[in-house]
């Protein structure tokens, strides 16, 4: 019966995936097999999560680091989700090791954030003008609405066509197209008149 005995196998960069098994050669005994990408050497005693271990090179032993390979982190230049190994300027981060300073676990809370002293600050003025966007965009749809339903009720009053429920509706839909005019286009949710 030939014998096996724990070895580590490791992932790209030299870090430890975990033990494998390496099994005794029946032409050498006394000598192991160690698979590919293994080395000759048991897994730590004892592993943490969120640590990566890999080889020292004494030859004996391990070196911990922290292990950012399962977060999710962002460039703190546009909130991006980063994609480890891909270049950033002249550095790449592989998920191994101190976080750098391009990079955060925080995600950037909206598209008016922007990162300064270390931590998702609102660019109040990005954040003004897109609401001011937003804002002037829906006044006008609200606008072009109103206009549609007073140059049809206004067709039907200058050619006598009108009925006194079309010339209330009339005046309803300008008097409403006056108050959306005037919403105040700097609020986060402008309070809107109501639609006759």
């Amino acid at each position: 019966m030939y014998g096996q005995k724990i070895v580590s196998q490791l992932g790209l960069g030299g870090y430890l995936i975990g033990p494998t098994i390496a099994d005794e050669s029946p032409l050498e005994p006394g000598v192991f097999l160690i698979p590919g990408g293994a080395i000759d050497r048991p897994p730590p005693d004892r592993m943490e999560q969120g640590k990566a271990y890999r080889p020292a090179e004494d030859g004996d032993g391990w070196i911990e680091e922290e292990d950012h390979r399962q977060e999710t982190l962002y460039r703190i230049s546009d909130g991006a989700v980063y994609r480890f190994g891909a270049q950033q300027g002249d550095e790449a981060y592989n998920g191994v090791g101190l976080i750098p300073a391009w990079l955060t676990a925080s995600p950037r809370p909206d598209a008016w954030s922007v990162w300064k002293d270390g931590v998702w600050e609102r660019d109040e003025t990005a954040w003004q003008a897109q609401v001011q966007a937003r804002g002037r965009a829906e006044q006008e749809r609200r606008l072009a609405q109103a206009g549609q339903r007073i140059s049809l009720l206004q067709d039907a009053v200058d050619l006598d066509m009108a009925t006194e429920a079309d010339k209330a509706a009339l005046l309803a839909w300008r008097r409403y197209r006056v108050e959306v005019s005037r919403v105040d286009l700097n609020q986060e949710a402008p309070s809107w008149p109501d639609e006759p």
